[in-house]
């Protein structure tokens, strides 16, 4: 079951740690979308395109350590 949120991520460091959390999960894909955009969590570049310090939508599947993560960027 694939669970959404809307967050806004201005840091760096944090994209990165973003981008290794959704490397790992095997069972399905984590996007953020910002209007018709879509782009894959596991890039980098695709993610510092959509300039998440604006606000994004990501879906992802369950995964604790990626709800654990995204809980302090929500908004």
């Amino acid at each position: 079951m694939e669970q959404y949120k809307f967050i806004k991520i201005d840091n760096l460091e944090d994209i990165k740690k973003l981008v290794n959390i959704a490397s790992s999960i095997e069972e399905g894909d984590v996007i953020v979308s910002k209007g018709a955009l879509k782009i894959n969590a596991k890039s980098v570049l695709g993610l510092l395109s959509l300039n998440l310090a604006n606000g994004v939508k990501i879906t992802y599947p369950c995964n604790q350590e990626l709800e654990l993560f995204l809980q302090s960027f929500e908004f």
